[in-house]
């Protein structure tokens, strides 16, 4: 099946990472779920790492955990509305209360990736592609996350972007550099062991911001207007 992500991590203090197991907090959750979507529905209480499988599995379902120093959301489109910077972003960020936040999807098999980092409200930093094609490209390259982009010369093309010195049957649309980065960005805001021990609650995904990805076409309306305002 190959390597998947899609989880949301808002930090509360920027740059702390959730590093401690620290108590979920259901009414907080559920507060983030109504936020998010209309008359969600409480499943069950799990493990982060249990809740993943089961997202991934059916597609009717959002993970979210609650905790003192943070919240991690695991849903792919709700990762994915941050990283398009789509007419629902705001939403999102204002429902996670944080001032650091960091949206991340990835799929091996597919080559879809995607990733976005916002500090105190606003977009700092997106990049996505799929297919070989590479058409989100916002924000400068962060070095502790990207540093094979720092340097690189990027050009726009018809259909997104692509590393101008790299050769054309090379990876000049940069999965591996976008696969890396999602590694990294995930890595920093989070670490293994809670994925393990941390506990959640598991929504109905019914009613939740939903949109594919793969519907979106590159240079579409969310690369070219990335701030239309929330519903």
């Amino acid at each position: 099946m190959g390597t998947r992500a899609w989880q949301t991590i808002a930090l509360k203090t920027p740059g702390s990472a959730l590093k401690t197991v620290e108590s979920h907090s259901k009414e907080e959750a559920a507060r983030i779920a109504a936020a998010l979507g209309k008359n969600p529905v409480s499943i069950k209480e799990c493990t982060l790492s249990d809740a993943f499988r089961e997202v991934g599995s059916h597609s009717k379902m959002t993970a979210i955990g609650a905790y003192r120093s943070g919240h991690v959301v695991l849903n792919f489109d709700i990762a994915n509305e941050l990283v398009c910077s789509s007419r629902h972003s705001k939403r999102i960020v204002d429902a996670l209360c944080a001032p650091d936040i960091a949206a991340v999807f990835a799929h091996s098999v597919s080559s879809c990736w995607g990733y976005a980092i916002y500090r105190n409200g606003s977009l700092l930093r997106a990049s996505a592609g799929g297919d070989g094609e590479w058409y989100i490209n916002r924000g400068n390259p962060l070095p502790e996350f990207e540093p094979g982009l720092v340097g690189s010369k990027v050009e726009e093309t018809k259909a997104g972007y692509r590393l101008s010195d790299v050769a054309e049957d090379d990876d000049a649309c940069g999965y591996s550099i976008g696969d890396d980065a999602a590694n990294l960005i995930t890595d920093a805001y989070i670490s293994t062991e809670l994925w393990f021990e941390s506990r959640c609650s598991l929504f109905e995904r019914r009613g939740f911001i939903s949109r594919c990805l793969a519907r979106l076409s590159p240079k579409s309306s969310y690369n070219q207007n990335p701030d239309r305002g929330s519903d």
